[in-house]
């Protein structure tokens, strides 16, 4: 067997973000590919057809990600084909292909958007929490020796200086062309889900000024009214996270009282209509576990509530595998426990289908019946 060689990487592809279409007809991916000229990935939306098993790029620019389906026929993305700085293009293409068409632009920076109820998207933006410009990392190499921080965290491993940098969850308003914040000025969001019906953003995270609170809050927004509730607050004995709506008027989420590091969170479920949170059974494992990042690249859905049951992924020792929990009793089991790592999923018609790698080799797709927990590379 060949050695892998530093040469190898550019041959490498890439699968990620994967999204079944609403009626199930085909599955949306991201496929990314080391590009050497430009020391960075170059990223395309590819499509499978499921009746025919066929594969096809759906783009070529190589800079499109965020794909999201707005129908079955129509996929929304991002790509900065315009070349505006400090802007985030968004366009839409058919199944058919052809060129992407300009849907609108928002003047921040944004890592992802989604359609809510009202015509609205919910999205999350990145920006200096007071307004200043950003620092970009090389630049404290361009003949500073000084570099000022005010808070902690200021630096996280990947993203580089943090300082005063929040993660900030809007509102956008395609027919005004304005977006409003949903989450305080110096909040950073952790984790959020949108309810099935567009209407309602759980969201978890905290808000600070000087350091960094580990201990985070968890809240509801109503789109409609644009009321913000807290479910769990900022600062208490345990940390909110992972939020997943159970239809419209539950709320899964996790709290973990931070006793050690590496201790596994407790699952929880609150009745947004009653006001009422009860504990579930304890299941001594992280909700959407991983394994095998090291070696992958981008991400994707990792749980997902259907058919009266929580999908997730969980890291098993070397391995992540898809459980599902009863959200009526409690019970959870295994629903692949194959060898290997899971990395993103989606349902539809019963099916799973997900990016997984088998046997150490680089991410592929596969489809898994729920019901019988048959597994076939597609």
């Amino acid at each position: 067997m060949k050695k892998v060689d530093f040469e190898d990487i550019y041959s490498f592809s890439f699968i990620s973000d994967l999204a079944a279409s609403p009626d199930g007809g085909h599955i949306l991916f991201s496929r990314h590919r080391a590009d050497k000229a430009s020391n960075g990935y170059k990223s395309y939306l590819w499509l499978l057809d499921m009746a025919t098993g066929e594969t096809k790029p759906l783009t070529s620019g190589g800079a499109e990600r965020g794909g999201r389906w707005l129908d079955n026929e129509t996929v929304m993305f991002t790509a900065n084909r315009e070349g505006k700085k400090g802007e985030t293009c968004y366009y839409t293409i058919s199944l058919d292909g052809g060129e992407g068409k300009p849907l609108f632009s928002i003047p921040e920076r944004v890592t992802a958007l989604q359609p809510t109820s009202e015509g609205k998207y919910l999205g999350m933006m990145v920006k200096h929490c007071e307004g200043a410009e950003e620092e970009q990392p090389e630049k404290a190499l361009d003949g500073r020796d000084l570099h000022v921080f005010d808070e902690i965290y200021f630096w996280f491993n990947g993203q580089g200086v943090r300082n005063k940098i929040r993660n900030t969850l809007i509102l956008f308003d395609p027919e005004k062309g304005k977006y409003k914040k949903i989450t305080p000025k110096y909040f950073q969001t952790a984790a959020y889900a949108l309810s099935p019906d567009g209407t309602k953003v759980a969201y978890t995270g905290c808000e600070y000024v000087d350091r960094f609170v580990m201990k985070t809050g968890l809240h509801l927004y109503d789109i409609t009214t644009g009321k913000t509730t807290t479910l769990w607050k900022q600062g208490g004995q345990q940390a909110a996270n992972n939020p997943v709506f159970v239809g419209d008027d539950k709320l899964f989420f996790t709290l973990n009282d931070g006793e050690y590091a590496g201790k596994n969170s407790r699952y929880h479920l609150f009745d947004l209509k009653k006001g009422e949170e009860k504990e579930l059974p304890f299941v001594d494992a992280e909700v959407g576990g991983a394994s095998g990042t090291d070696v992958n690249y981008g991400g994707g859905q990792n749980r997902k509530y259907f058919d009266g049951k929580l999908y997730m992924t969980r890291a098993v020792w070397g391995d992540s595998l898809m459980y599902a929990m009863d959200m009526k009793s409690g019970k959870d089991a295994p629903v692949c426990k194959t060898a290997g790592s899971i990395n993103c999923f989606d349902i539809a018609g019963g099916t799973a289908y997900m990016t997984a790698m088998r046997e150490g080799a680089l991410p592929e797709i596969y489809s898994l019946d729920l019901k019988t927990g048959a597994e076939k590379r597609l």
